[in-house]
């Protein structure tokens, strides 16, 4: 999961940080699957994990760590989550993610969201749908 464009907007970031975060929060609620959060976004450079998993609040218990610094490639955000898939033997996965450039086209794990809008009502009905079919 990345942060800015997801988790708020570009122009939000420093005036209301993690605004659309209960919308995300409220598509969790009642997930029965086996749900781990992987955070792929550049705040975990900045940040260490235990300041991450604060500003997720009730994701928090969700998050099992972060994508690795990889070296500069094609579909760079693709490839560290990719990283974490194979090492852990994930099979089914979503990215939530800005980024649509850092990924394959036509990626069918990529639940894209918009950067002006962040994740949104759309966003979430397909996330409770895939959590629900997983």
């Amino acid at each position: 999961m990345d942060f800015d464009g997801v988790l708020h907007t570009e122009s939000q970031v420093s005036r209301n940080p993690f605004h659309q975060l209960p919308l995300l929060e409220s598509a969790f609620e009642g997930a029965i699957c086996d749900v781990q959060i992987v955070i792929s976004s550049s705040w975990r450079f900045h940040y260490p994990l235990e300041d991450l998993k604060r500003y997720l609040r009730s994701l928090s218990a969700f998050v099992v760590g972060t994508t690795p610094e990889i070296p500069p490639c094609s579909f760079m955000r693709y490839q560290e989550i990719m990283e974490v898939v194979q090492t852990h033997g994930r099979v089914k996965w979503i990215a939530i993610d800005d980024a649509k450039t850092e990924f394959p086209a036509g990626c069918e794990n990529l639940l894209y969201c918009n950067p002006r809008f962040g994740f949104d009502l759309e966003q979430h009905r397909k996330l409770v749908e895939w959590l629900k079919a997983t």
